[in-house]
């Protein structure tokens, strides 16, 4: 949470510890976690775009 250089600066140098002494094993499973725990937006981008164009507005025309 926190945007600063120190915290970029540990970030990755816990990075880099975790390369260097993890096995293959270890950093394949890592690989696994980091690909299943992506967020793509275009699927609900996609459907509020569907949702909001197929809702009509009626404007009432009152004849007085």
């Amino acid at each position: 949470a926190d945007y600063d250089a120190g915290s970029f600066y540990d970030a990755m140098k816990r990075s880099m510890d975790f390369f260097r002494k993890a096995n293959e094993r270890i950093i394949h499973r890592a690989r696994i976690n980091a690909k299943k725990s992506v967020y793509y937006w275009d699927k609900p981008a996609r459907k509020y775009l569907d949702t909001m164009y197929s809702h009509k507005e009626i404007i009432r025309v009152i004849d007085n």
